[in-house]
């Protein structure tokens, strides 16, 4: 019995959800595609939270997300990892999304965790540079470079006292930003 109306509910279900696309697709500034559109939203979790990137990188589509790239100095040399997907192939600095309603050590000090692992400690950051890419391959973002002051050791990368050759084309740009904290 019970199956039967949650067969029958998620059939309604599927209507309605094809009945809203319709209507969005036939005008998508519509009052009603922006009302839709917002109480989706409000039902998601932050971007970052969602499983599965193609989520994070339509709604990254639609806005102009902020993304940390995190430095890392030790010794004169800026630590790097690589990354080989369907969008670069190359070295890069790490980081990642924004999160909302936090603050920019504790994003950093996530992304640090995520992407060089849990042996270091972030103690303190400071924005260097703001760097725009209206047009890059996934969407257009802007990102913020943050120098990381750091104890601990960084995993699953490499220090470069100069910029590689494979650095990513997107990163280029960041190295000349950073080259005044290298010796």
């Amino acid at each position: 019995m019970k199956s039967g109306k949650k067969i029958r509910d998620n059939i309604s279900n599927q209507k309605a959800l094809k009945q809203v696309l319709k209507a969005i697709h036939i005008d998508a500034q519509s009052a009603f595609a922006r009302s839709a559109f917002h109480a989706v939203l409000k039902l998601l979790p932050p971007v970052p939270r969602i499983p599965g990137a193609d989520v994070c990188f339509e709604l990254a589509r639609k806005v102009v997300p902020l993304i940390i790239e995190l430095i890392f100095i030790r010794d004169g040399k800026a630590f790097l990892i690589y990354r080989k997907d369907e969008y670069w192939n190359g070295w890069h600095f790490p980081g990642g999304y924004r999160e909302p309603r936090t603050t920019l050590i504790n994003d950093c000090k996530r992304l640090a965790r995520m992407e060089v692992g849990a042996h270091i400690h972030i103690k303190g950051v400071t924005e260097i540079k703001l760097i725009e890419h209206p047009d890059g391959p996934r969407h257009h973002d802007v990102c913020l470079l943050v120098l990381c002051e750091f104890d601990g050791e960084l995993e699953g990368g490499r220090w470069f006292a100069r910029k590689p050759a494979d650095i990513i084309s997107y990163h280029r740009p960041y190295w000349t930003a950073i080259s005044k904290f290298l010796h």
